[in-house]
C-alpha cells in the first residue's frame, strides 16, 4: 500500500475540505479539529466534488446538494443501506499529511 504526502497540516483549515491527489487518485481531505480524514472525492448523489465541501458534526458535506458522509467510515448519513464512499488511512508526520492508498484502489 503506497503512502502519499498530500498537504501540510497547518495549511488545512479546520472544518473545510480540500481536493488532493494521492498518486493518480483524487481524494477529499478534511480537517476536523486535530484529525485529518481522507475520503473518495465523488459524492454518490450526482457526482459532486466532496473536497469542495465542509464538515458538520463529524460528516463531510457535499457542496452540491448537502449529502453527508461520516468522516471515519465514509457511510452516508442518515444511513441508507451500505451506501458510502471509500476512506483512506491518514497520518501526520512532521506537519506533512500522508494518505495511504490500498493497492486495489490505485488507478480507479
Amino acid at each position: 500500500m503506497p503512502d502519499f504526502p498530500v498537504a501540510r497540516f497547518h495549511a488545512l483549515k479546520d472544518g473545510e475540505g480540500r481536493i488532493v491527489h494521492a498518486g493518480d487518485l483524487e481524494v477529499a481531505l478534511f480537517r476536523d479539529g486535530d484529525r485529518v480524514y481522507a475520503l473518495g472525492n465523488t459524492c454518490l448523489h450526482t457526482g459532486g466534488a466532496l473536497g469542495e465541501g465542509f464538515v458538520i458534526d463529524g460528516c463531510a458535506v457535499c457542496p452540491w446538494h448537502g449529502w453527508q458522509y461520516d468522516l471515519a467510515s465514509g457511510r452516508r448519513r442518515p444511513g441508507i443501506g451500505d451506501l458510502g464512499v471509500p476512506t483512506y488511512a491518514t497520518r501526520v508526520e512532521a506537519d506533512e499529511v500522508v494518505v495511504t492508498v490500498p493497492d486495489d484502489a490505485m488507478g480507479s
